[in-house]
């Protein structure tokens, strides 16, 4: 049970991330990605992957976003955590249906 929560809670993120992309602000996004970022160590190292790329443009993100009042991610950063969240939810969505059970399937099937 504890493993469906915290797959929930990473695809929850993953969709919200990419959902606020399309925001004209995006000051938040860093400490989304952050948030994102801890999740995925609670889930274990399956998703250790989804770390590493997160870990390679954080810094990059936190700049942009701590640029000024009103921060926009330039297209390059928008693609990427686009691309990001989108392969994650497919991943989770993915997994064998015995550790997600019908409950994260059926969560899943509105983002991806």
């Amino acid at each position: 049970m504890r493993q469906i929560t915290q797959l929930n809670q990473v695809a929850a993120l993953a969709k919200q991330l990419r959902t606020d992309l399309q925001l004209p602000n995006h000051k938040y996004m860093a400490h989304q990605l952050a948030l994102l970022y801890q999740s995925l160590g609670m889930v274990g190292p399956s998703m250790a992957h989804f770390k590493t790329r997160i870990e390679e443009m954080f810094d990059q993100v936190k700049a942009v976003t701590n640029s000024g009042p009103d921060p926009q991610l330039i297209l390059e950063h928008q693609h990427w955590l686009y691309l990001l969240c989108s392969d994650l939810l497919k991943e989770i969505a993915e997994l064998p249906q015995g550790l997600g059970g019908p409950h994260i399937y059926t969560f899943l099937q509105e983002f991806i």
